[in-house]
């Protein structure tokens, strides 16, 4: 698979080293200025650092996971010859899936993709089933990576949450005895505050989307397109049970290994030259 043009996107870039560095001075902030200076014994401190190193230990692995897996790229066929008909590539023989509705043929890249595939112009490639391109991770959120990037936010939440009551907790036991104190206090109560309420809206609505079997830009035609027909796929497919569409986003082992940033085993993957449906 050749490199997608998201990894060159100037906003991308930008957003993916503001990550690290919050993640950094999140981390020096909460130990140096909100756990060390309390009065309370070493034990304490040591279970509250331990818990939340593992925390943003997870967060991220999650946003490395969600950054670099394929998010579900359409492979495009490796040579293409002016006026040629796509129909012949061998590659994209197969224009019908297991449920009988017909795969679709980009107009941007002249090629045929799966149902529920659409077309990245930042990437300029179509990904399958994909529900938006984030610049914070610098990728598409799609089919392959969808669970990635359901677990980067739940895990900034978690350590948003964290931040929250350790500050509550660092009120308690102690006084803001320093004007750094103050300062770094503060910074994290607002880094806190705005990243918590932004990632639990992203979550809410990436759960909502995965129970309703609809991704965004589902949604969106949807709600412009006035033929019955356009919309058929997701009302059929609304009646299947939230657990089971969860488990093809998070993967079909036990429910806990849903919270570990490893492989959920789904059938397709991008170093193939065909789809498994």
């Amino acid at each position: 698979m050749t490199v997608s043009r998201s990894r060159c996107d100037p906003c991308g870039i930008t957003c993916l080293i503001s990550i690290y560095l919050i993640v950094i001075y999140t981390d020096y902030a909460f130990i140096q200025w909100i756990v060390l200076p309390l009065d309370v014994s070493l034990w304490a401190i040591v279970i509250s650092i331990g818990l939340f190193q593992l925390i943003l230990l997870l967060l991220v692995w999650s946003h490395l996971k969600a950054s670099i897996s394929d998010p579900g790229v359409v492979p495009q066929p490796q040579h293409k010859d002016n006026g040629q008909d796509l129909s012949s590539n061998h590659l994209f023989a197969k224009k019908d899936d297991n449920s009988g509705h017909n795969w679709s043929v980009c107009s941007r890249c002249q090629m045929y993709r799966p149902p529920r595939a659409h077309h990245c112009r930042i990437c300029e490639r179509c990904v399958r089933k994909m529900d938006h391109h984030c610049p914070w991770i610098n990728n598409c959120v799609g089919e392959l990576n969808q669970k990635y990037f359901i677990l980067f936010l739940v895990y900034t939440g978690t350590a948003c949450i964290y931040i929250l009551l350790s500050i509550i907790w660092s009120f308690l036991k102690s006084k803001l005895d320093s004007q750094q104190r103050m300062i770094h206090t503060s910074v994290l109560l607002i880094e806190a505050l705005l990243f918590g309420l932004f990632v639990v809206a992203v979550l809410t609505d990436q759960i909502q989307a995965i129970c309703a079997n609809e991704t965004a830009i589902d949604r969106y035609v949807k709600s412009k397109s006035q033929d019955h027909k356009s919309s058929s796929l997701t009302t059929k497919t609304t009646k299947l049970k939230a657990k089971k569409l969860m488990t093809e986003v998070c993967g079909t082992g036990p429910m806990v290994w849903w919270l570990i940033p490893c492989d959920p085993n789904h059938k397709y993957h991008a170093n193939n030259s065909h789809f498994i449906v």
